[in-house]
């Protein structure tokens, strides 16, 4: 990452074996379409569903347990990763769900 993004995070010995996490969080809008298939037990049932979500913003940060200063480079990882979650993050899905209804109480 120093490479990359040209910031000394300080002597390269001390950032050996450290551990550095990034996390991500995506805020997604998305259409999903379903299906409810009813089974013979009235409590039962089957759901179908496909979706599809856009990511149209995102948080990214990354941190270490380490006392080290990671301001500059958590600015240039969000704006970076963001323009990528923006331009490519759609996130379709197909669900089957079996399904048990607690509370309905059978004829």
């Amino acid at each position: 990452m120093q490479n990359y993004y040209g910031n000394n995070l300080q002597d390269r010995n001390t950032l050996r074996n450290k551990e550095f996490s990034l996390g991500c969080q995506l805020h997604n809008a998305g259409l999903l379409y379903g299906r409810i298939i009813p089974l013979k037990n009235e409590k039962m049932q089957i759901r179908l569903e496909l979706s599809l979500s856009k990511t149209f913003a995102s948080t990214s940060k990354m941190s270490t347990e380490r006392n080290i200063n990671l301001t500059k480079i958590n600015e240039q990882i969000q704006t970076e990763l963001n323009g990528y979650f923006l331009q490519y993050a759609y996130l379709p899905s197909i669900n089957v769900q079996w399904v048990y209804l607690f509370g309905k109480s059978s004829k």
